[in-house]
C-alpha cells in the first residue's frame, strides 16, 4: 500500500520545518544520496526561498528522526514513500442526507 510521506512515522515524529523540507531534499536526491552542497542550510534556503533558520532547524529535525544521515562525505534520505501520489486526495465519502432527504430534493421543495 502506498501511502503519502505525510503519514509515515519518521516524519510525523519530525517537526513541521522537516516536514516541508522532506519533498525537497528528496527531489534534489539521486537514488536517495546527496552531496553536502546540497544540503547546505544557505543552498537550500536560496532555491527553496525559506528562511535559513528554517531549514536548519529542519534538517537537524530530519537528522533526529532518522530520515537524513551521514555516511561520510554523502548524506542519505531514508525513503519515507513514494511523493508521487503525496498530492493525491483520500476519497471524500458520499454525504448523508439530513433526515432521509437528498440535497437535490431540499433544493427542489424551495
Amino acid at each position: 500500500m502506498d501511502r503519502s510521506y505525510l503519514t509515515h512515522p519518521k516524519i510525523v515524529r519530525s517537526t513541521w520545518e522537516g516536514v516541508v523540507l522532506y519533498p525537497v531534499l528528496s527531489a534534489l536526491s539521486v537514488g536517495m544520496k546527496l552531496s553536502p552542497d546540497e544540503v547546505d542550510p544557505v543552498y537550500l534556503s536560496a532555491i527553496t526561498r525559506i528562511p535559513v533558520s528554517v531549514v536548519s532547524d529542519g534538517l537537524s529535525s530530519l537528522g533526529a528522526v532518522g530520515v537524513l544521515s551521514e555516511d561520510g562525505d554523502i548524506f542519505s534520505l531514508t525513503e519515507c514513500c513514494s511523493l508521487t501520489h503525496a498530492c493525491e486526495r483520500a476519497p471524500v465519502p458520499a454525504l448523508t442526507p439530513v433526515g432521509g432527504v437528498s440535497v437535490q430534493a431540499q433544493v427542489r421543495a424551495s
